[in-house]
């Protein structure tokens, strides 16, 4: 749990025994607009990533996930006041979820042709650029 203390920083909060685990300011606009820059540059090459290239790297993310399971579970107990049993089973739900995606993915992707009105098209599945929100 993060309370926001100022508009400079943020406390975070173990909502289960009310202890401060973390203290972090906000980055500055300069900052926020670098850290778009590097993210808008890495869309670049992403986009032109082939889609089983993309699979591979997201059964990496799994793995990962699986790799630091305890410690990521202990951090999301921590930071949500959650069991640390249930947020094993957090850590291991998203793992299956990149398996799952990473196996699914490409054939949902896969361009279709369809029919509209007097002519064919094709539906396409492109990536768009960054997403905030």
């Amino acid at each position: 749990m993060t309370t926001v203390t100022s508009n400079t920083h943020a406390i975070s909060i173990n909502p289960a025994s009310g202890e401060q685990i973390g203290h972090y300011a906000f980055e500055s606009d300069a900052m926020l607009d670098r850290s778009l820059s590097r993210a808008t540059a890495g869309f670049a090459g992403w986009k032109r990533t082939p889609v089983q290239q993309r699979a591979q790297l997201i059964i990496a993310m799994g793995q990962a996930l699986r790799d630091d399971a305890e410690n990521i579970a202990q951090m999301i107990s921590r930071e949500m006041g959650k069991p640390v049993t249930q947020a094993r089973g957090e850590v291991e739900k998203c793992a299956l979820l990149c398996d799952w995606y990473a196996a699914q993915g490409p054939a949902m992707l896969m361009a279709e042709a369809t029919q509209v009105e007097h002519d064919k098209a094709r539906i396409e599945y492109r990536p768009l650029g960054l997403f905030l929100r």
